[in-house]
């Protein structure tokens, strides 16, 4: 007799049912942590709980918190004075089979025993460990980012293009890191740029870090990347280590991209609250979060506000529009502003809400924020996660049902994860913001397209 769970009178049904029949979703992993000091390993017996933050939109790697118990002999004889020199070990299991292990370092955030000094200093190894458990909550911070933090960079380049720039600073500073098993075996995965001028110089400044440079290069006076906004962020995924450099908001990449992420809203609202909730479907990982989900952000709202178009003055044509007039007659002079305007979709009257932001030899930066109003941020929990799935600015697709449209595909990149490892239950948790065509501003499906149309005034 077949087990399978059947839906019937979705339009997503067929998909719906290949994630919640999945045979090989493996449930929560579980995970255990070693700690180390220069005098010691040790097993943690009794681990609390786990959670990660992956902020894809503002931070270069996690932020990884553990909360365990230690036994106060334990921690006094070989923790205690090594607070600046500990690491951890996380394990990801599958029953007793270690599908991932990573090893960071460790800064104990609190601790029990700050207001127990004196206990921890007389009482014997026997007294601690029978009356005394420590409890801590700390950090753990990934090595090759606690490494490549530190590394400030300068220089010039002369007749280059961005990926150029960017490619060479980290792979050449890659060779200098030396932190404990010795240099850092990270790959460079960078998304093809808007911007593919060529610079007869490029100028990085003294005192310029290395882990900010795609940024400065995003958000300077004179450059630019990406017209949908910059992320840089150092990442494991498929047992890789990255340095993922790309864009927040470029709804093209779900074409582009191999993997790739689909969201998958079912009209069945009790799927998604129990697992499976995933499958890994080829290069696409399919999900069903949990039926209720947060509309963060009005994409409509702030294009009202603040506009679907912006205009600019390239420093570059001043002199196309410099004029001089000798009895009437234009002796120089092609164009009457070297004002363009740029927009990425009218509005349905017809118009454009036009903002000027003068005169600038970056433009990328302003498009950035134009795409961004057009988009709406979600917010998906989902049971049972597994958040290692997920890459950085990883392009998506949402799929809901309509009632006049049938099945609406907004298509988007993932802007953060987090989960939570609750050890007492054996399970994760975990929730996805995504930022993707706001459904009120293109409910008609158009091309959606980070090119934005550009037209000269005058």
């Amino acid at each position: 007799m077949s087990t399978e769970k059947i839906l019937q009178g979705g339009l997503l049904d067929t998909d719906v049912e290949m994630i919640i029949n999945n045979k090989q979703a493996k449930g929560s992993y579980t995970y255990d942590i070693t700690i180390s000091s220069p005098v010691a390993d040790h097993h943690v017996e009794l681990l609390k709980n786990v959670t990660w933050i992956r902020d894809f939109n503002s931070s270069y790697a996690e932020d990884l918190r553990v909360i365990f118990t230690l036994d106060g002999a334990v921690y006094r004889d070989y923790f205690h004075n090594y607070q600046d020199h500990l690491e951890v070990t996380i394990n990801k299991m599958n029953g007793s089979y270690i599908v991932d292990s990573t090893r960071y370092k460790m800064v104990i955030l609190t601790n029990s025993a700050t207001g127990k000094r004196d206990t921890i200093d007389y009482l014997t190894s026997q007294q601690l460990s029978a009356f005394v458990p420590i409890d801590i909550e700390a950090q753990c911070i990934d090595l090759d980012y606690y490494s490549l933090v530190d590394i400030n960079i300068e220089g010039t380049y002369k007749n280059q293009n961005m990926i150029n720039v960017i490619s060479t600073e980290f792979l050449d500073n890659l060779k200098r890191i030396d932190y404990g098993s010795g240099v850092p075996d990270l790959n460079i995965d960078i998304v093809q740029p808007d911007n593919t001028n060529t610079y007869g110089h490029v100028l990085i400044p003294t005192g310029t870090k290395l882990i900010n440079l795609p940024t400065y290069l995003q958000n300077g006076d004179n450059y630019g990347v990406y017209n949908g906004g910059m992320g840089t962020f150092i990442q494991k995924f498929n047992k890789k280590k990255y340095i993922y450099v790309y864009p927040l908001n470029d709804v093209k990449q779900y074409e582009r991209r191999e993997d790739k992420l689909m969201i998958v809203h079912s009209r069945d609202n009790r799927v998604g609250s129990a697992g499976p909730t995933y499958l890994v479907d080829g290069k696409v990982t399919k999900i069903i979060p949990k039926f209720d989900y947060q509309q963060i952000e009005n994409g409509q709202k702030d294009i009202m506000q603040y506009g679907n178009a912006l205009s600019y003055g390239n420093p570059d044509n001043i002199y196309k529009s410099y004029r001089k007039i000798d009895n009437g007659n234009t002796l120089k002079g092609s164009s009457k502003t070297n004002v363009k305007t740029i927009s990425t979709k009218n509005m349905k009257d017809g118009s454009n809400r036009t903002t000027y932001v003068g005169t600038s030899n970056n433009m990328y930066r302003y498009r950035s924020s134009t795409i961004l109003n057009t988009l709406s941020i979600y917010r998906f929990d989902w049971v049972e996660s597994d958040i290692d799935l997920i890459y950085p600015g990883m392009p998506c697709v949402f799929l809901m049902e309509h009632a006049k449209q049938g099945i609406i595909k907004l298509y988007g990149n993932v802007q953060s994860v987090s989960q939570a490892y609750a050890n007492d239950h054996k399970e994760t948790h975990g929730t996805i913001n995504v930022a993707v065509m706001n459904p009120e501003t293109y409910m008609d499906m158009e091309e959606y397209d980070t090119n934005l149309r550009t037209k000269q005034n005058g």
